[in-house]
């Protein structure tokens, strides 16, 4: 499934941008980064897309 992105799945994301991306920030940095964008009217959206039976966050999708 196909869902915007809140806040609460920071953690998810930020285990996404280690392992994927090799990004190894902190959670907070990270929480702090997707609280910006989240609450700015100039980034067009951000998406992650969650397994229906795990409920785990397998990717992110952003467009600036």
């Amino acid at each position: 499934m196909i869902r915007n992105c809140q806040i609460t799945d920071s953690p998810a994301i930020q285990k996404l941008n280690k392992k994927e991306l090799g990004y190894n920030y902190p959670l907070d940095q990270t929480t702090n980064n997707l609280a910006n964008i989240l609450n700015d009217p100039q980034h067009h959206w951000l998406l992650v897309f969650m397994d229906d039976k795990s409920q785990d966050i397998n990717q992110r999708i952003s467009s600036c």
